[in-house]
């Protein structure tokens, strides 16, 4: 068979595809669902509030509701399909639609962020903030099979579509980035918008044209919207490649992280990890904090590990190692197997009895205290660690939510033993809020409001290498005082620039050194022990 019969007979599978389709109905179909319409308003905003909320509480089950109510995909098929066409009126339609429909769901969404008393980044906010290669391979896949669906008549098809690109939720978390003034959430989240809209409009584009909804030549409309692809997709997938490699970088680094840790202190049995967490700021050293069950604590482990850590990743790291002691190591691993299943009612709680939840909390809660107290009544368990606890506040916090989940109506306080806040540090010239330093303002928060403190100073510092150092120290103090004002401290917010010997102790420890807030109670305030 020579190529000239196989092209013929291709041509005609092609034609006799096309001829099976309704083109009229098909249309009219399109132009209806993806026309600006009230109902398209309504639908577009009441997606939108309840893709904020879900966000917001950290709930997938809300956020594919959302997905699942979102009316975009309707002028985003009509805006391919007028590609497809070259109908430019058809475009035009389709991107009035789109464009009113975003603007409508940015302004649902704001004022949604801006009203809530929850503003913290959850995390399913901030896994749409890091778009990659593969979000717009399926984009173009989803594309691919939702341009089928239409022309084909495969409704259902379209819902996997509308889940699988999650239109919606990203442009939520636009709005939140820009009401927080969170500008690398608002980026992230945007590239990831602006990458499902257009892969997916060109995808329909080439599906429409297969089935014969140009009005040119098949050949010449391939030509042109491949011309199109190469021009919109590239310059997308560039950033998308390089955060695909971020990606890939920072899980080697993890798990390069862990294995140090485990070949340094887990591998002789007398250790074992209680929590590993990696974190890479903008800007500054890869960050990896360590809470280490140990029978017998070694002050110059964390030296150790972090010596090693930086010889074996070649990187910059900077290393918290809490190394909390424990009598007997395999009985606390045995008795946190086996309550490792939270309880799920007040009853099953009940049930245990005091010495029953004693047990099951000391078993998750292996640090030394000085009061351990079960409340039955009021359903209440406080726990105020040893001053010689080596456990630091984030680690403190997160066993409290932990317990908090584990025994859900019930309250759980643990009092962190009075001590030196962290400090907060931050890339040159830099004063806005990062997320892991809202994370570290969260942990100070909780354990002023554990100390019941009232009154708080925030003393904001800049380095000499720094550009209008007085102002931007001023400004990242007013910053975390905004952050714990909104928690219900009083503050005093103050800038210190210079600060005493700070040219000196530049000298030994580096800029980084004043480029730092940091906290601390009034000395007027400061309860007594």
């Amino acid at each position: 068979m020579t190529p000239a019969t196989l092209l013929h007979r291709f041509r005609q599978w092609r034609i006799a595809k096309a001829a099976s389709v309704d083109h009229p109905t098909i249309l009219a179909d399109v132009v209806e669902n993806g026309c600006l319409t009230q109902r398209y308003m309504f639908m577009v905003v009441i997606a939108s509030g309840i893709a904020t909320i879900g966000l917001l509480l950290n709930s997938p089950a809300v956020i594919i509701g959302a997905m699942l109510v979102s009316p975009l995909m309707g002028p985003i098929a009509l805006s391919g399909i007028s590609l497809g066409r070259f109908d430019l009126e058809m475009g035009r339609e389709g991107f009035r639609s789109l464009l009113v429909g975003v603007l409508l769901a940015l302004g649902m969404a704001g004022l949604i962020v801006l009203l809530s008393p929850l503003t913290d980044a959850t995390p399913e906010i901030l896994a749409r903030t890091r778009p990659n290669l593969f979000d717009l391979v399926v984009a173009v896949l989803s594309g691919l099979a939702g341009g089928y669906a239409i022309v084909r008549d495969r409704g259902g098809a379209i819902v996997g579509v509308a889940i699988a690109t999650a239109l919606m939720p990203p442009l939520a978390v636009v709005a939140y980035g820009t009401v927080l003034q969170q500008w690398p959430i608002a980026k992230g989240a945007s590239l990831l918008f602006i990458t499902n809209i257009f892969a997916i409009c060109i995808s329909m584009a080439i599906v429409s044209t297969w089935y014969g909804f140009g009005r040119a030549k098949f050949q010449r409309l391939l030509v042109w919207q491949s011309l199109v692809a190469l021009l919109v997709l590239i310059p997308l997938a560039i950033p998308l490649s390089k955060s695909l490699q971020n990606i890939v970088t920072e899980t080697f680094l993890s798990q390069g992280a862990r294995r140090v840790v485990e070949e340094t202190a887990v591998h002789s049995g007398q250790s074992r990890i209680q929590s590993f967490a990696v974190s890479f700021p903008e800007a500054l050293p890869m960050h990896v904090d360590v809470v280490l069950l140990t029978k017998q604590g070694d002050p110059a482990l964390e030296e150790s590990i972090l010596q090693r850590m930086v010889q074996e990743l070649k990187k910059p790291v900077t290393l918290r190692l809490d190394q909390i002691q424990v009598a007997d190591l395999k009985k606390v691993e045995a008795q946190q197997s086996s309550v490792a299943n939270p309880i799920q009612t007040n009853t099953a709680a009940s049930a245990l009895g005091s010495a029953g939840i004693i047990q099951s909390v000391r078993a998750f809660f292996p640090i030394p205290t000085r009061l351990f107290e079960v409340d039955e009544i009021n359903h209440r368990i406080t726990i105020l660690p040893k001053s010689d606890a080596q456990a630091s506040l984030r680690t403190l916090h997160r066993m409290e939510e932990e317990l908090l989940l584990q025994y859900p109506g019930w309250t759980v306080q643990i009092v962190p033993p009075q001590q030196a806040l962290p400090k907060l540090f931050y890339p040159r010239g830099i004063s806005e809020l990062a997320p892991d330093q809202k994370q570290r303002l969260a942990d100070i928060a909780w354990a002023l409001q554990a100390w019941e403190a009232k009154n708080v100073v925030v003393n904001g510092y800049a380095s000499t290498a720094g550009e209008g150092p007085l102002p931007l120290a001023w400004e990242r103090a007013r910053r975390v005082g905004e952050f714990l004002g909104a928690a219900g401290f009083q503050v005093r917010a103050q800038g210190l620039y210079p600060a005493p010997k700070q040219s000196e102790r530049e000298r030994d420890f580096g800029y980084i050194a004043f480029q730092a807030v940091e906290v601390s109670l009034e000395p007027s305030a400061i309860p007594t022990p």
